[in-house]
């Protein structure tokens, strides 16, 4: 039905948009985030707002409040499995690190530079041109999907007779 079909892209766009459009923090941003009521660890690049997720962790609350606020990436990667975040704690994912003081985990090294340029500088660049691939590659997604469900309209439509 319509109505099936409308909720069905609802829920596919959101889904899409809210992973595609991510916010971008500064390590400085995340520092700020120390206390057991506002949460947040950078893994492998990615922030978590963990504050809802500490009363579920297995290994007690103080094993994330000890690295509040800072990458806990190496820590984290020592005695985790690599799905581990997405397997329990998706939604706690809320952006990514960028900005000149991204470590150099979140950012890819560009494979070849014209000139020499300052580290903070290329890492900045190489972020900007990344979340800008992401966001492109996730409107293309968006029109793509935006599409099919109008032609899918229109047969309908076309079926029941609403198109003169």
């Amino acid at each position: 039905s319509t109505t099936q079909q409308s909720s069905w892209l609802k829920c596919l766009l959101k889904f899409f948009c809210l992973n595609c459009a991510m916010s971008t923090y500064t390590l400085a941003e995340v520092a700020k985030h120390t206390a057991k009521d506002d949460c947040w660890v950078v893994l492998d690049g990615k922030v978590l707002n963990v504050t809802s997720f500490l009363k579920d962790h297995p290994g007690g609350e103080l094993a994330i409040l000890t690295f509040a606020g800072k990458d806990a990436t190496a820590e984290f990667n020592m005695i985790h499995p690599p799905d581990v975040v997405s397997k329990y704690a998706p939604d706690t994912v809320i952006g990514t690190v960028g900005g000149s003081d991204a470590p150099a985990a979140a950012v890819e090294a560009p494979k070849a530079v014209a000139a020499p340029a300052p580290a903070a500088a290329a890492a900045s660049t190489v972020a900007v041109g990344a979340a800008t691939e992401k966001v492109d590659n996730c409107t293309k997604f968006i029109l793509i999907v935006a599409s099919i469900y109008f032609v899918i309209l229109f047969i309908q439509a076309e079926r029941h007779g609403w198109i003169p």
